[in-house]
């Protein structure tokens, strides 16, 4: 069993913080036993699939009927840290820097210091740098309660998603200034189960699903496939408004595009965390394109049940905007993140293929990703939630159980207890306590090999039915002998491949989405282009004019036959005033000398 250890000091600091947060809670309980009924929604179950008994070496199976999955929005009055949108200066997030970054790609350091709260600075090592289509993504750890850092930049903006074990999670904003937002994932309330209006068939959406089961009991999960799931990641106008105001915060220049991929794709790698953490080794999300759908009116408290119906049949134009995207692209799920106001943090069919997400704080949304998308395999939430009968013979369920201290602990698919970033598995222990539960036990609980076992299948939904698209062009620019630049291309189209030219020539090395000469010299002013592949076409892109310019700062020479006083000196040209005016005193106080010798 693989054991998480935490520092014996973080043990006793949690320890007290959990008499502390009794104490609190007592507290808190006479204050509001004297208030009014604030309306906070109960938390209610969720009813679970139909239950047949499959053999353990295979994914659970599933009803013909699919059921939609919600996950309910917190009471964010309780979640949301009070003035977390006021801005502040980047130095008093990121003690290191002076002052905001004229270019947020270039910050790589090798340990990131962040104060999150208070005079608190927490450390965070480097584990990894990348750059993908035109953005750099930071991952670092902390010794701190197993903590994780997502941070991924674009020019102008530089977004954090920071997560520990226990306690709350942060999304930090950067442009000119900067802002934390803070969170709690265990203050998400629940709802409901909620069937679709009518049984929605897995031909509409799972193309080729069935096709790519794996055999667990010949393979072991260290030597499975590495089988990413594409994702198709949409937003709507609320969620453009929402994500403009969250830029005129920090004084930024992003467009709101620039910042919600910024968003999403911290998100998506933090959610991978989840799975690694997890022991998924062979899954791993990956964001195909980010687009905006054509607007369309949201119907009150069906609207979630109502978009995914959208997405899957193709209704309406934002659905038919959708569909027709994630058939071009080739992407394997759907995911549909709103803004505005919803009755509920999340939704999904389970299995499938789409999922909506309510984005109402950044801090839980890599928590709801994660839940949502993992719905879409099949794993279902804790038995107690679904009440589950004992013996069923399926084992994807989320898992809650007692760890240290008698606290209560619920992993990613639970609605008990407080939230672990991790999918149930029972061969690996958090606080002293397995995190799931050995298919061969009634209560079966491992979500881990649901998704393990899912994800080629998964992976194999779709492919790109057609060549390329380039949505972006590479723009030329001009810059001085020495210093850097950077052409980049966006494109859509499902798992492309990129290939550079610079006057016709391939440049070696250059393949991916961007290509970046760190010190330019004149020899590389001249025309280039991209190809981008996808296996069914390729297109290339419109021409991109680099221009590098030679220093202009003239050369000076200075005679060292001649001297001035205070004029001007130098070779090869007529002797200045000043030079004659002394020559000539010169030789007078020479005349002067031999008459007085003749005297």
């Amino acid at each position: 069993m693989k054991q998480i250890n935490h520092s014996p000091r973080g043990t006793v600091a949690r320890g007290w913080l959990i008499i502390g947060g009794i104490v609190g809670l007592s507290l808190l309980g006479l204050v509001l036993v004297s208030l009014p009924d604030l309306n906070v929604r109960n938390s209610a179950v969720a009813a679970s699939d139909k239950e047949p008994v499959v053999a353990t070496d295979h994914p659970d199976e599933f009803a013909p009927e699919e059921s939609v999955s919600y996950l309910p929005k917190p009471n964010t009055e309780v979640v949301v840290k009070e003035g977390a949108d006021q801005a502040i200066p980047v130095s008093e997030i990121l003690p290191e820097l002076t002052d905001a970054l004229k270019d947020w790609r270039n910050f790589n350091p090798a340990t990131l210091q962040v104060r999150l709260f208070g005079d608190t600075v927490v450390a965070f090592t480097r584990v990894s740098f990348t750059e993908k289509n035109g953005r750099t993504t930071w991952i670092g750890s902390s010794s701190i309660d197993g903590g994780w850092l997502v941070a991924v930049a674009s020019e102008l903006g530089w977004h954090a998603a920071v997560s520990f074990e226990q306690g709350n999670a942060y999304s930090i904003d950067l442009g000119k200034q900067g802002v934390i937002r803070e969170a709690n994932p265990d203050e998400i309330e629940f709802g409901p189960m909620v069937r679709p209006p009518e049984p929605v068939t897995k031909a509409s959406s799972l193309e080729n699903r069935e096709t790519a089961e794996v055999n667990e009991s010949t393979i072991s999960a260290d030597e499975l496939p590495i089988s990413p799931s594409d994702v198709a990641v949409f937003y709507d106008r609320d969620a453009e408004t929402k994500a403009k105001a969250q830029i005129a915060t920090t004084s930024s220049t992003q467009t709101a595009h620039d910042y919600l991929t910024n968003l999403f794709q911290a998100t998506f790698e933090m959610a991978n965390i989840y799975l690694i953490e997890s022991d998924v080794q062979n899954l791993q999300w990956n964001i195909l394109v980010v687009e905006k759908i054509p607007y369309y009116e949201v119907g009150g408290f069906t609207s979630m049940e109502r978009e995914l119906t959208m997405m899957d049949r193709g209704t309406e134009e934002a659905g038919a905007f959708m569909l027709a995207s994630a058939k071009r692209n080739g992407a394997d799920q759907l995911l549909l993140i709103v803004g505005g106001t919803r009755d509920y943090s999340g939704v999904a069919y389970t299995p499938g293929n789409e999922a909506v997400v309510y984005w109402y704080n950044d801090g839980v949304l890599p928590y709801v990703v994660a839940h949502e998308l993992a719905h879409n395999f099949g794993c279902s939430h804790d038995r107690v939630t679904a009440k589950a009968t004992d013996g069923d013979g399926r084992y994807s369920y989320g898992h809650a159980f007692t760890g240290g201290f008698n606290v209560g602990f619920g992993t990613i698919l639970s609605y008990k207890g407080f939230r672990v970033g991790r999918f149930s598995n029972p061969d690996i222990s958090y606080e002293g306590a397995a995190t799931g539960v050995a298919e061969t036990q009634p209560k079966a609980a491992n979500n881990a090999k649901q998704l393990r076992l899912r994800a080629a299948a998964m992976s194999a939904t779709r492919a790109s039915s057609v060549a390329p698209v380039i949505i972006t062009q590479p723009s030329g620019t001009t810059v001085n002998v020495g210093e850097s630049f950077t052409l980049t291309v966006e494109a859509s189209g499902g798992t492309l491949t990129y290939a550079w030219f610079k006057g016709g020539g391939a440049l070696a090395g250059a393949v991916s989405s961007s290509y970046t000469k760190s010190s330019a010299t004149t020899a590389d002013s001249g025309a280039y282009t991209v190809v981008v592949n996808n296996g069914v076409g390729s297109i290339t892109s419109a021409s991109a004019t680099v221009s590098v310019s030679a220093p202009s700062n003239p050369v000076t020479t200075t005679s060292v036959a001649s001297t001035s006083s205070g004029g001007v000196g130098g070779g090869g040209g007529a002797p200045s005033i000043y030079t004659l005016v002394a020559l000539a005193g010169l030789a007078c106080l020479r005349i002067l000398r031999q008459l007085q010798r003749g005297v």
